[in-house]
C-alpha cells in the first residue's frame, strides 16, 4: 500500500495530542524527520520487498556484461534512486528461461579458460556491487543477439526525504510503502520515540504519562513480528526470493 505521509503524521500527532489549541511541541518538519527515520529503522527489520520489472535490461549482441537499472520509479515514486536488497532472478524475454546465479569463480570455472566469448543464449550469471551501488552483472555464454530480461529484485527501503527537493513537491506529497499493519507500527515507533523527547512541562500540559512511550513500542514490535511473518509466508508461496535457487549445488554444468 502508498500511504500519504502526512496520513501517518496525522496520526502521530493524535497519539501525542498535538491540537491546534495547544502550543506544539514538535513543528511539522521535526515530526516528518522523525517519522523518516523510523521508517528506515523498521524496514531494515522486515524482510525486503520484491519487484518485477519487464524488460529491466538487455545483454547486447556478443556481450557478457550487463547492469542492472538504476531508476526504478515503479518503486520509490520520488527521484528514481534505487537500492537493491541483494536477490536476483532474471529471465530471459526471448525463451522464457531463468538464468541461474552463480558465483563468479563457478562462473569462471564452467567458462574453462577459453579465452574467446561463445555467443549463444545465455544460461548462468553474476552479480556485484560497486561502490556507487550500481549492480553489474556478467553471464554465460555471451548473448548471440540482444536479449532482454525481466527482473525480480528485492529492494531496499526508500529514505523518504529524498523526495523533497523534486520540483515543487514538499513532504505532503510523499508516500510510504507500507501494509496496513506496518503503517501503524510506524505510527507507534514514532510516537513513542518523540515522546521520550518531550520535556516534562509538556507531558503535563497534554496530560501523558511518559511510561506509555514502552507500551506504544511493545505494540509496534508486536506489529512488526506479524508483518515479517507474512512477508515470508508470501514468499515462501512463490518462492519469489530465490531460495534454493541458483546456487551452487545439484546444478548441471552440460549443455543438456
Amino acid at each position: 500500500m502508498a500511504i500519504a505521509l502526512r496520513r501517518i503524521r496525522d496520526r502521530v500527532r493524535i497519539r501525542l495530542r498535538e491540537t491546534a489549541a495547544r502550543k506544539p511541541s514538535f513543528v511539522v518538519p521535526e515530526i516528518d524527520q522523525a517519522i523518516a527515520d523510523a521508517y528506515l529503522t523498521l524496514q531494515a527489520r522486515l524482510p525486503d520487498a520484491q519487484l518485477y520489472t519487464a524488460s529491466a535490461f538487455t545483454i547486447g549482441v556478443g556481450s557478457d556484461s550487463f547492469t542492472l537499472p538504476t531508476t526504478v520509479t515503479e518503486w520509490t515514486g520520488n527521484d528514481g534512486g534505487a537500492q537493491y536488497g541483494g536477490g536476483f532472478k532474471i529471465q530471459l524475454v526471448s525463451t522464457g528461461r531463468f538464468l541461474v546465479k552463480t558465483s563468479l569463480e563457478k562462473l569462471e570455472s564452467i567458462r574453462a579458460g577459453i579465452s574467446t566469448l561463445p555467443l549463444s543464449v545465455p544460461r548462468f550469471f553474476t552479480t556485484w556491487e560497486e561502490k556507487d551501488q550500481e549492480i553489474h552483472g556478467r553471464c554465460y555464454p555471451g548473448a548471440l543477439v540482444a536479449e532482454a530480461c525481466n527482473l525480480y529484485a528485492k529492494m531496499a527501503a526508500d529514505d523518504v526525504r529524498d523526495f523533497v527537493g523534486s520540483g515543487f513537491s514538499d513532504m505532503d506529497d510523499v508516500t510510504v510503502l507500507l501494509s496496513r499493519v506496518a503503517a501503524n507500527a510506524l505510527v507507534l515507533f514514532t510516537a513513542a520515540d518523540l515522546l521520550e523527547r518531550m520535556i516534562q512541562e509538556d507531558l503535563n500540559d497534554r496530560r501523558i504519562n511518559p511510561k506509555v512511550a514502552a507500551s506504544w513500542k511493545r505494540e509496534a514490535e508486536i506489529l512488526l513480528y506479524r508483518e515479517a511473518g507474512r512477508m515470508h509466508a508470501m514468499a515462501a508461496a512463490g518462492r519469489v526470493d530465490g531460495s534454493g535457487y541458483g546456487d551452487d549445488y545439484g546444478i548441471d554444468y552440460g549443455d543438456g
